[in-house]
């Protein structure tokens, strides 16, 4: 991944995420996320689940 962006954001609340306008690193430390998400016009939902 060339030219990286790495934010951190701490929330236990849900958070309004942006537009990536370059590639992105994402992780969760703990906890769920319900991540939505458009790609060509096609919305798509993603659940990560806690192991």
């Amino acid at each position: 991944m060339l030219d990286i962006s790495v934010r951190l954001h701490g929330t236990d609340h849900p958070y309004k995420w942006h537009v990536n306008d370059r590639e992105e690193g994402f992780a969760v430390l703990d906890g769920t996320v319900d991540m939505h998400q458009r790609e060509a016009e096609q919305a798509h939902r993603v659940q990560t689940a806690r192991q």
